[in-house]
């Protein structure tokens, strides 16, 4: 992803030139601001029930796009607590064991992916951000090419090949 389109320095207004791997730098000499435009940091949380894994669907998504919990990383949070957090923010359940998949770069959000599995206990209850879920058995997940299918595909991957 490149950097904003910005055309003027946020604390000088001098002109803006772009540099080598998305950054911005202002050409004012006494100013040396710059924008690096670094990805964000988010969690994915692939949520299981002894039922199966749940997929969420966010109120801001098209219809029937469902995908795993996830959220961004505040300042100074630690990502596994950003995780926990976001379990109890969005599904209303705390994490009973928790490891981490992996981390993926999604490159069209300019972000920096770190997923965790995640085994939780129903009751669910949606946080505002949600409006339903499903639990899809294990055998039936598929990931997806980008975003939260790779960690998704990867964990299913796993289990495949741990029961051969």
């Amino acid at each position: 992803m490149s950097s904003p389109d910005w055309k003027f320095c946020p604390c000088c207004k001098g002109s803006l030139v772009a540099m080598a791997a998305g950054r911005l730098s202002c050409k004012t000499q006494d100013c040396g601001f710059e924008h690096w435009n670094n990805p964000t940091p988010v969690v994915a949380v692939i949520a299981e029930t002894d039922d199966g894994i749940v997929l969420a669907h966010n109120r801001a998504w098209p219809p029937k796009v469902m995908a795993p919990i996830t959220g961004f990383v505040d300042a100074h949070e630690d990502a596994a607590d950003a995780a926990r957090r976001e379990l109890k923010e969005e599904l209303g359940v705390d994490a009973q064991a928790l490891e981490l998949v992996g981390v993926y770069n999604f490159a069209r959000m300019n972000q920096l992916i770190v997923a965790f599995h995640a085994r939780i206990q129903p009751p669910i209850t949606l946080g505002d951000e949600l409006d339903a879920y499903r639990i899809v058995p294990i055998e039936r997940v598929q990931g997806w090419d980008f975003g939260t299918g790779l960690p998704l595909r990867d964990l299913v991957e796993r289990r495949q090949a741990v029961a051969r």
